[in-house]
């Protein structure tokens, strides 16, 4: 189901239909108010059904659930762990007498830059928009403002 929450947000529910099966959801953006018809940015989305377990409350499997939180908290983790990395790769010297070795790991290290710039801002903006849309609606989310700053820290990056 698919619900205009009146502010140029929208809610979007949907039960898969067996567990253990991986679906693509593809959302499209109509291009009303002037706006470009097609995908919207990360369409389309890989979601993982799981068979629930029994003590997994309808809670958990909310947008303010544990799994939430769970990935914000990974994909924090993912992104610091990338741009320290990166960082340190990045701040090594390079001798005078050009360094093969060390010109390598740098132009590797600028290489996946490229590579994981657009895998990692389409992730940003998901979690800062579920991530905004809990604080808005004061929904109840464990830890939620660190949650954001988490979020802000390791983008600022």
């Amino acid at each position: 189901t698919i619900e205009d929450d009146g502010d140029g947000c929208y809610t979007c529910t949907w039960i898969p239909s067996a567990a253990g099966t991986a679906y693509k959801i593809s959302i499209d953006f109509a291009g009303t108010f002037g706006g470009r018809a097609g995908p919207i940015r990360g369409s389309p989305f890989v979601a993982d059904a799981e068979a629930a377990a029994a003590t997994c409350t309808s809670s958990d499997r909310s947008l303010a659930g544990t799994a939430l939180q769970s990935q914000v908290t990974t994909f924090v983790k993912t992104l610091r762990s990338f741009t320290l990395a990166t960082a340190k790769g990045l701040g090594k010297n390079i001798s005078d007498d050009g360094d093969l070795k060390a010109l390598l790991s740098v132009k590797e290290h600028l290489r996946q830059i490229v590579i994981k710039t657009e895998e990692f801002d389409t992730a940003i903006e998901t979690n800062r928009a579920a991530l905004g849309y809990l604080k808005r609606r004061s929904i109840k989310f464990p830890a939620l403002d660190k949650s954001i700053n988490s979020l802000e820290s390791a983008a600022e990056y």
